[in-house]
């Protein structure tokens, strides 16, 4: 049924731009954390109040969409703009689904259960786009990056309490809006989302407050790729395809790589000497031919009982191969006798860019126990699939390698994304990034230590790192806060198609 405006809502027009170039900062390269605020409270507002249902949906879509592509500019991605347009749109669906499912149903309540039914349907929504191969890219909380206090709240819900807070935020505002902003009717809906509200401010400053205890620390280095030595590798050419079946085109690639892959031994073993007791490469530090395998590793077991240090190696390693896959993305942890104590593939290649020439891990994370506390380690992309490395909390990992290579554009928006798992999972975090920013940081998201490849093209990053991790509610019981998600809207939508009587203003969380 179509809504019938009301004078202020003639300016359907005016909160459709505003939420446009305010959701325009809100992810990739631009983040501003209030605009992902005001934002959705303006495109719920237009959602609400607009006519024409098709019309409201295709314009929500188109939003998201621009704000994604105006995002990803300076070649978030390298291909043609109308590719990344629709990889934008294709993004888009996940918060266009929780806007239709408010348009559509929310007329069939009052009271508290109005203002439920975008916050759940937009939890769900994402946590589903994370399970496919584009990941958790977009989560609205993602955008709360720079609040450390309000991003506690993962370490108990996952990023969906964060996301769900804004969104409830924004149907709050739009309930007090549509009532002409009378306080007093709306009394008991603001007292309840006020009261959770602080609570949760609490909650996150208590927690940093206890993150200050002393917890005995190791000393852990990051390293990343000479990026004047690699550019000149890749500068040669592609790394795999068919014209890599012969001997001596292999031979050739072998040569490009070799001196990124001296240059990184010889580092290792000066940060070794300097005392760093973990060590850890880049994602694909160095590309090697599969047949070298046996050998490189068995360079860097004897680095490793040379100096004592545990080493986790990252490469790429090249097959003979006439059609995908072509290559393994590696890490590879020895320990100081020069055991294997992992082989890891990343489990979640980058779509589509790696999807479809990569082989695919088997996305059981590794956990080791060591003298240095339980390690674990994923791979780049793999940290944006929050029910991936909910392994890493099940198992009560103290430091978790997120071995990593960003790009100029996104180098920001990507680590900051990698933090969220810290927190969420209870560990520290260590994160060599090859063009990117080197970083660490520990269980509660604080920094230890942070290096900007592109500042330094021989960057190392050294931190002192907690070898002892902490509890969290999501790492030991998962996706609950999704699944409750899930049982409430399923209430919502199968009370709406019985006809029942909406809950009755005075009835509910209003005077």
């Amino acid at each position: 049924m179509p809504l019938r405006l009301k004078p202020a809502d003639h300016y359907w027009w005016l909160w459709l731009i505003l939420s446009l170039l305010l959701l325009s900062f809100t992810h990739f390269q631009t983040v501003i954390p209030i605009a992902g605020w005001l934002g959705t409270v303006l495109l719920l507002r237009f959602t609400r109040v607009y006519p024409n249902t098709p019309i409201a949906l295709l314009l929500i879509l188109g939003v998201h969409g621009i704000a994604g592509f105006v995002g990803m500019r300076q070649n978030w991605i390298p291909v043609p703009p109308i590719i990344l347009l629709l990889y934008a749109i294709l993004l888009a669906v996940v918060p266009l689904v929780a806007y239709a499912s408010d348009r559509l149903l929310v007329d069939r309540w009052t009271g508290l259960p109005r203002t439920l039914i975008f916050p759940t349907a937009l939890v769900i929504a994402e946590w589903v786009q994370s399970l496919t191969p584009l990941g958790g890219w977009l989560p609205l909380g993602n955008t709360q990056y720079i609040n450390l206090t309000l991003m506690q709240i993962v370490s108990l819900t996952g990023i969906g309490g964060l996301s769900f807070l804004i969104a409830w935020f924004a149907t709050i505002v739009n309930q007090l809006w549509e009532s002409e902003f009378d306080l007093r009717a709306n009394k008991r809906l603001l007292i309840l989302f006020l009261s959770i509200v602080l609570l949760i401010a609490f909650y996150g400053g208590a927690r940093l407050a206890f993150a200050t205890r002393t917890i005995p620390t190791v000393q852990i280095a990051g390293i990343v790729p000479n990026r004047a030595l690699k550019a000149a590798a890749w500068q040669a050419g592609p790394l795999f395809g068919k014209q890599y079946l012969q001997v001596e085109s292999r031979l050739a690639l072998r040569n490009r790589f070799q001196p990124v892959s001296d240059d990184l031994f010889v580092r290792t073993e000066q940060e070794a000497r300097r005392g760093a007791k973990l060590i850890v490469w880049s994602e694909a530090a160095t590309s090697i031919l599969q047949e070298d395998e046996p050998l490189f590793i068995a360079r860097a077991q004897a680095l490793t009982k040379q100096t004592g240090i545990y080493l986790q190696l990252g490469f790429a390693s090249i097959w003979q191969a006439e059609q995908a896959p072509f290559y393994e993305n590696k890490a590879i942890l020895l320990d100081p006798m020069g055991q294997i104590l992992w082989s890891y593939d990343k489990a979640r290649p980058v779509f589509p860019s790696e999807y479809f020439n990569q082989k695919h891990g088997t996305g059981i994370i590794p956990v080791v126990d060591t003298p240095y506390g339980r390690l674990a380690t994923v791979i780049c992309y793999d940290a944006d699939f929050p029910s991936l490395v909910q392994q890493v909390g099940r198992q009560q990992a103290d430091i978790l390698f997120v071995p990593s290579n960003d790009g100029l554009a996104m180098r920001y928006t990507h680590h900051f994304n990698a933090v969220f798992r810290a927190i969420e999972n209870g560990a520290s975090m260590i994160r060599p990034t090859s063009n990117g920013l080197l970083a660490a940081f520990n269980a509660y998201g604080q920094g230890l230590g942070q290096v900007d490849h592109y500042a330094n093209p021989t960057a190392t990053l050294r931190a002192e790192i907690p070898i002892q991790g902490v509890r969290t509610l999501y790492g030991i019981a998962g996706d609950w806060f999704v699944y409750l998600c899930c049982a409430g809207f399923v209430v919502l939508l199968m009370q709406s198609r019985r006809g029942a009587k909406p809950v009755e203003s005075n009835q509910s969380f209003q005077d």
